[in-house]
């Protein structure tokens, strides 16, 4: 069909020409309404899609294609309980495909069921051993879970597969940090980081596994990476901040609260450790001004020093 070959070479407003020329011929011509849904899809029009692809299931009830981009698009649309009937229907009329199982899951997973989620991507990966995204997923609602033996397990799983997907390599990583095996996620950190080294937010989670490691030196290196990369990470720079103070460098953590405050000028815990600082580096007329700002700020305030 044309309008189906237009849609998949990118001219989609001709398409959905076509493709309503096609629907004015012949009426209950299902799969028109199932192109012209696509062609909506693809241009960001959710609601006509969805209308289309409804046409198309109720012309033709067995139209699994159809009933699994109704589901897609009411998950897009955040209507959860709907997109749960069109992907139990599919896993209805194709109970062996492992693909309408990880669907079914995504929605659970999506609607907080973490439990049914779990049952439907371990059919999932049983249907289909090496599915990336099974096994992906189920590290996800596993993490939610707080089962990191679990966790990693999945995600090693995912990896074994896939060496090369970045976001495995964080949820284990992720995972050995919560079962205590820093030196471990330190590794698998680096390993994320190889694959994707302009991510600022990857080189915070390194410095936190660092610090709490007991490695500030080598954190200052991560946070002034990410910085670098997005210069208005707030936590990064005051993470940087108590890096430095830990390493003796009391001027570059004050720069670094200052740096912060800069952003945030409402905080009562960066003047809270800029005072701090003030106070190690022997500034007390600066610490005491710090400290006070710290305490006028917070929501309890004890009373006034005068």
């Amino acid at each position: 069909m044309l309008g189906a070959v237009n849609a998949e070479l990118g001219s989609t407003a001709e398409a959905v020409s076509c493709l309503k020329t096609a629907i004015k011929l012949k009426p209950d011509f299902h799969q028109a309404y199932y192109n012209l849904g696509n062609a909506f899809r693809l241009q960001g029009k959710h609601q006509d899609a969805l209308t289309c692809f409804e046409r198309a299931v109720q012309i033709e009830p067995t139209y699994v294609d159809a009933w699994k981009m109704l589901g897609g698009i009411n998950l897009v649309m955040g209507k959860l309980d709907e997109a749960l009937a069109c992907c139990q229907r599919v896993r209805s009329m194709h109970p062996h495909t492992a693909d309408a199982h990880l669907k079914l899951g995504i929605v659970f997973w999506r609607s907080g069921k973490d439990k049914e989620a779990v049952e439907c991507f371990l059919k999932a990966v049983e249907l289909e051993p090496r599915s990336v995204q099974g096994w992906h997923m189920l590290s996800l609602v596993y993490e939610r879970m707080e089962m990191y033996s679990d966790v990693e397990m999945c995600a090693r799983r995912t990896l074994s597969v896939k060496a090369d997907f970045h976001e495995a390599h964080i949820v284990l990583a992720n995972s050995l940090r919560a079962q205590n095996r820093l030196d471990e996620a330190i590794d698998c950190f680096h390993v994320a980081l190889k694959l994707k080294p302009d991510s600022a937010d990857l080189h915070c989670s390194l410095a936190d596994v660092l610090i709490q490691r007991g490695k500030p030196g080598a954190a200052i290196m991560s946070l002034k990476k990410a910085i670098e990369l997005n210069p208005g990470l707030v936590g990064a720079i005051n993470k940087l901040g108590w890096a430095l103070y830990e390493t003796e460098d009391c001027v570059g953590a004050i720069a670094a609260y200052q740096k912060v405050l800069e952003i945030e000028p409402e905080s009562p815990g960066t003047y809270g450790n800029l005072g701090i600082a003030y106070h190690a580096l022997g500034d007390l007329v600066n610490a005491e001004i710090s400290l006070r700002k710290s305490l006028h700020l917070l929501p309890d305030s004890p009373p006034n020093f005068e």
